[in-house]
């Protein structure tokens, strides 16, 4: 699932960040960027997202933080010019958005 059609709005915000903070060649690769999974935690402003398996992702891939222009608390992680995950707190709305496209498995293991 492309995070730009899922959360257009988002996807807006997180490169319009990156851009601000002089980070071009980020700010180019959102709108291409997949949700290859997301984070398992309850929090109800958690949007949280890998771009690549976590298997697949440096232990610590540097982050830089981006303030985005309308809410929340963005860090995102990237590698030789990649972004692997973005860590997002205190966007309750975008998840909800997310959890009714993306559903979640069952912390406890039973079938939702």
């Amino acid at each position: 699932m492309k995070l730009a059609n899922a959360l257009p709005e988002f996807a807006d915000e997180l490169a319009q960040g990156l851009a601000a903070m002089g980070h071009k060649y980020l700010a180019e690769a959102v709108y291409s960027l997949d949700i290859v999974e997301r984070c398992l935690c309850g929090e109800p402003g958690c949007v949280t997202f890998h771009t690549v398996p976590k298997t697949a992702a440096p232990a610590w891939p540097a982050c830089k933080r981006v303030i985005a222009p309308a809410k929340g608390v963005m860090c995102v992680h990237y590698a030789n010019r990649q972004i692997i995950w973005v860590e997002v707190l205190g966007r309750p709305e975008d998840r909800v958005k997310l959890d009714q496209i993306y559903k979640l498995p069952d912390p406890t293991g039973k079938s939702t």
